[in-house]
């Protein structure tokens, strides 16, 4: 084989489904029904591993000790000369010695969401799961080589792994040796919210408490699902890496399938027990495309550090594609102190009707956009309103076709026209089917603007472009419009087009307006001409 070959280093082997644990955001929507494996074919897989050359096999789940036969797994790898690593909630290993149990498995590593009991079981849906988890690593550590802690980065819990750590490690003596930096990924479960994406902020904050963190213990830290560095001060890149996954990681289910990303419950790369690992990662074209880092954008591409970066998770914002942009990398553009323009060699868009392939696209602009919004779509919600109504959707295209913005205009039914203008919702996430036309081809009525978004500023060529472009849409197909402007640009374009404030929706978090504009045949069309 030639010298440089791409080898992997580690193979994360998703042993089951099966978890007694709950997790709302979990990529493989595990759950105790699940097939059960079949031990043959598992024990060709590790075989399968070993003869490619793969050095750490981590097996994961669901809960890899929900399968009675773990440690036979782990022995055999071990005795084939392979480094073993067990991701688990329970570290329950059924009355094996422990010493037995330390000797086939090298590392232990668990999933900790936050500094307490109450926070962390509150996640796993599992009362006395932290104790437990906890507990069981107490009983192994005087013989453990490693122990892990693997931390998802929320919107919650984002300014508490100094206190989590500290308690694992100063309060219960647990001798944690690495920390495992992860986000959640919209795959499985997290493909029905958007409430656990992160923003630039909670990745800042996250980095902030972890520079405490090392001052106070020694660690190995390792991201899963790296940001990309421009989104954070230079001061934290030392503590950052690029995304190893399709590169020296892979993941495999547990009847040999393979999938680039281990939060990518997809596993269509093929079967390595059909075609061996090594050929797979060397001439798949999907892999071979993913590693050209030629759908980041140009000024990634370009950057000095792309080695070293990599552009973030490619799995952070996608819904059927393999990789994308990472939207933190589209956050950073709209944020004041790093706006970039859009450049265009020939100065020209164009909108045209999104199509089902450009949906990962729109969701990457809406959580780059508007990163604290309530209401933000989810991989699941916009696949929902698209196959209801794909007419809402336009995008915005430059002259090499790429997706730079996008607009989401919603039909009302009297039901939905309702709802918005007495502050029961403000935004399609809070309509149901029966409030929105499904049929708009010759439509003339009642119409909310959902979002006008572009990576660039409203005031932008771009950006007026898609605004103008919405108000002659709506000019010819309506009779009132309402909007729920969460920007500063959308309040000042309510604003000049006449607007007028008609009911006030709270939430736990924030307060949204809602606009009316009525008539606007003539209002529009003369502000419009103007703008």
């Amino acid at each position: 084989m030639a010298s440089n070959c791409v080898k992997v280093k580690t193979a994360a082997l998703h042993v089951t489904k099966a978890c007694s644990h709950r997790c709302s955001f979990c990529y493989a929507d595990s759950s105790a029904s699940a097939q059960p494996t079949d031990h043959d074919v598992l024990m060709k897989v590790i075989h399968a591993l070993a003869g490619n050359e793969v050095e750490e096999i981590v097996f994961l789940g669901g809960d890899p000790c929900a399968y009675p036969r773990l440690l036979d797994l782990a022995e055999t790898a071990k005795s084939l000369g392979v480094t073993t690593t067990v991701l688990s909630n329970t570290h329950r290993y059924r009355d094996a010695d422990p010493a037995f149990v330390t000797r086939v498995i090298d590392c232990f590593e668990t999933t900790i969401h936050g500094p307490t009991a109450e926070q962390h079981d509150a996640v796993a849906l599992k009362n006395g799961a932290f104790e437990g988890v906890l507990q069981a690593l107490a009983t192994l550590s005087p013989t453990a080589h490693s122990i892990g802690v693997v931390y998802n980065i929320t919107p919650y819990n984002s300014r508490q792994l100094g206190r989590t750590l500290d308690g694992i490690i100063s309060q219960r003596r647990i001798p944690v040796d690495h920390l495992v930096l992860q986000r959640i990924i919209p795959q499985g479960r997290a493909r029905t919210t958007s409430k656990f994406a992160i923003g630039c902020s909670h990745a800042v904050a996250a980095l902030e408490d972890l520079e405490r963190l090392l001052d106070r213990h020694s660690l190995g830290v390792f991201f899963e699902d790296p940001f990309p560095w421009c989104v954070v001060p230079q001061r934290y890149h030392k503590y950052l890496s690029r995304c190893e996954w399709g590169f020296s990681r892979v993941a495999v289910d547990a009847f040999g399938n393979l999938s680039r990303c281990g939060a990518d419950p997809r596993y269509r790369l093929g079967n390595i027990l059909k075609t061996p690992l090594l050929e797979i990662l060397n001439n798949s074209p999907a892999l071979l495309a993913y590693r050209s880092r030629a759908y980041l954008p140009d000024e990634c591409r370009t950057c000095q550090y792309l080695d070293r970066c990599g552009g973030g998770c490619a799995l952070s914002c996608e819904i059927e594609k393999d990789y994308g942009p990472d939207y933190l990398y589209y956050e950073r553009l709209r944020s004041a102190l790093h706006q970039v323009p859009l450049q265009d060699a020939s100065g020209g868009y164009q909108i045209r009707p999104g199509k089902r392939e450009d949906l990962s696209d729109i969701l990457r602009i809406e959580w780059g956009c508007f990163p604290d919004f309530d209401f933000r779509f989810n991989p699941e919600s916009l696949l929902r309103w698209y196959t209801h109504n794909a007419d809402m959707f336009w995008v915005l295209e430059d002259a090499r076709q790429r997706v730079c913005g996008y607009a989401c205009m919603v039909p009302l039914t009297q039901g939905g026209y309702e709802k918005i203008v007495s502050g029961r919702a403000c935004s399609l996430q809070e309509l149901v089917q029966k409030d929105v036309a499904k049929e708009t081809s010759n439509y003339k009525g009642l119409w909310h603007i959902e979002a006008i978004a572009t990576i660039a500023d409203a005031r932008s060529r771009a950006g007026r472009t898609l605004v103008r472009w919405v108000g002659e849409f709506l000019l010819t197909k309506s009779t009132r419009i309402t909007a729920s402007p969460i920007t500063y640009t959308g309040a000042k374009l309510c604003e000049y087009f006449r607007f007028h404030k008609v009911a006030t929706e709270r939430t736990d978090k924030r307060v949204y307006d809602v606009y009316l504009l009525d008539e606007p045949s003539g209002t529009l069309k003369q502000r419009l001409e103007r703008f």
